[in-house]
């Protein structure tokens, strides 16, 4: 794992008038910038000593970045019979059909073999200890919060009704689950149950 660095520095501001005028004709304004530092090092450091420890036989990357173009050419010369798989980062999307992203060329080449999309299950599953747990909290909570993202950021807040814990690590565990997957039934329970009290009020 890498770290983000933050800090504020001066950018050219892209006039919306003249959306094509050069950098050093703009103004400038002091803007806070999120950097990913160390995470390439960190992967490409790990990815080569895994192939020198003799321990595997096969390395999937999951990049298009072409920063680590280098250390796979160290692999392909160094360990040439590891096998060397390539994921490019791009979520399957809507029932129709793949959202997919073509491989950089100088990583394609390095591959033996290269696929161009990672589905929801696939990410869950490397993520996550326990996914069936987490599909069935989406899909319980979809209804109330609307959307995946706001059931994630609402599962990685501390709850009161669950202890001061949250959700996301309660559901790494079957016990824990049980509790997440009861609360949720019993909000969406009482949420019903005010509906209804609110219609025999107004009838």
């Amino acid at each position: 794992m890498g770290h983000y660095s933050l800090y504020k520095a001066n950018q050219h501001i892209v006039p919306a008038d003249d959306p094509k005028r050069w950098p050093r004709d703009c103004d400038k304004i002091q803007v806070w910038k999120l950097e990913e530092k160390q995470s390439d090092v960190n992967l490409a450091l790990h990815l080569y000593d895994d192939a020198l420890s003799g321990d595997i036989d096969q390395v999937v990357l999951v990049t298009n970045d072409t920063d680590l173009t280098p250390a796979l050419q160290m692999l392909q010369a160094r360990c040439p019979h590891i096998v060397r798989g390539l994921v490019i980062p791009t979520r399957k999307v809507g029932a129709g059909g793949d959202l997919e992203r073509e491989a950089n060329v100088s990583l394609a080449k390095l591959a033996h073999w290269v696929r161009r999309h990672i589905s929801d299950d696939e990410l869950r599953t490397s993520w996550y200890a326990k996914p069936h747990h987490l599909a069935r909290m989406l899909e319980m909570a979809r209804p109330v919060l609307r959307t995946e993202g706001e059931v994630l950021k609402w599962a990685r807040r501390e709850s009161a009704h669950l202890g001061g814990r949250r959700p996301i690590d309660l559901i790494e565990t079957d016990a824990g689950a049980v509790e997440v997957f009861d609360y949720i039934e019993a909000y969406i329970r009482n949420q019903l149950d005010k509906a209804g009290d609110q219609d025999d009020l107004s009838s």
